[in-house]
């Protein structure tokens, strides 16, 4: 969605507060002006978290009409996070009740795609994405679990159609 970004934290630690910052600072450098945190508990603490998030996101989705959902891809991504939080995305989508003209599509995190349906050329927009991405200290500072800093592809980043999108789910 143009200028917004819908975030859901954990309210259980001291990261939650620390990524909270993390995110405004990043949104900062992108130029998106309104955040809308969720602040629902960590998924993977709460068994309700999927309904609640579901239903706070339908009804901000609703509200927004964006035209165009970008999220985390639900199956294929390595992190169980993120595939939920994928999931929840299409599944806020589809409870929402908006037809998306320009789709939902899945982006990478930690690894390229086999197949992605869109080449998305983002040349102009690396060093702004790498200064977003570098407020992110306590998820990139120190990438102990890749053994490798984080980046971007620097000539393109390969998006494809949301998994639950393209089986009709």
């Amino acid at each position: 969605m143009a200028g917004h970004r819908i975030h859901s934290r954990s309210r259980s630690s001291g990261l939650a507060e620390v990524r909270r910052e993390e995110a405004l600072h990043a949104a900062g450098v992108l130029g998106v002006k309104d955040v809308i945190f969720c602040d629902e508990p960590d998924a993977a603490d709460e068994i309700n978290t999927p309904a609640v998030t579901t239903r706070d996101s339908s009804r901000h989705l609703a509200r927004l009409r964006p035209t165009e959902v970008y999220t985390l891809d639900e199956e294929g991504d390595r992190h169980p996070a993120h595939r939920l939080a994928g999931k929840l995305a299409r599944e806020s989508v589809h409870e929402a009740g908006i037809v998306l003209s320009g789709g939902i599509w899945a982006y990478e995190i930690w690894g390229p795609f086999a197949t992605w349906d869109r080449l998305e050329y983002i040349d102009r927009y690396v060093a702004k994405k790498m200064a977003a991405i570098a407020e992110h200290q306590s998820q990139v500072g120190h990438d102990t679990l890749w053994g490798r800093s984080p980046g971007i592809e620097p000539l393109a980043s390969r998006v494809r159609r949301s998994q639950g999108q393209r089986s009709g789910r």
